[in-house]
């Protein structure tokens, strides 16, 4: 599952209901009630879904409307991205890369290098759990690295001292 206000949700939702079997197992020498979680109507989480993305986006979509310019067309497109993938139903983990490639390409200031630095965290940190086993962590570290490295070596002296 995609590292989105979903995968919190279903974390805090399993959790509530966890603590008090969990307790009851514990304090009582009889066994109680499996841990099972299994939700069997998604309708109701898909609306939430759409009320939560719609409530996020209208505004973003207000200022759009009267402020879009050619200079902050990728940081909109960057922000509909982020709002849609945190707050998307379903969403899988190189969804992040609709909001990671706009601010790549619209780096500027040493503010933007941060900021795509961040995203490229939080990007690869979600891919982490695609890479599974204890010798491809050597893989993840890697590319946490190069990530760093790219912006740290490559990025920098390119832009001067804006």
């Amino acid at each position: 599952m995609a590292s989105n206000f979903w995968a919190l949700y279903m974390t805090a939702y399993k959790m509530r209901l966890a603590i008090p079997i969990l307790y009851e197992r514990y304090t009582t020498k009889t066994k109680t009630k499996q841990l099972t979680f299994v939700i069997t109507e998604y309708s109701y989480y898909k609306k939430l879904s759409l009320i939560a993305t719609s409530l996020f986006l209208l505004p973003l979509v207000k200022k759009m409307w009267t402020n879009i310019k050619m200079e902050n067309f990728c940081k909109y497109l960057a922000l509909v991205n982020l709002i849609s993938y945190n707050f998307g139903y379903h969403v899988h983990e190189k969804a992040i890369l609709m909001t990671y490639i706009p601010l790549l390409i619209d780096i500027k200031t040493h503010l933007d290098i941060h900021r795509v630095k961040l995203i490229g965290f939080v990007m690869l940190l979600t891919f982490m759990p695609l890479i599974p086993g204890e010798f491809e962590a050597v893989i993840k570290n890697g590319l946490l690295s190069l990530h760093y490295l790219m912006f740290d070596v490559l990025l920098k002296p390119t832009l001067g001292t804006t």
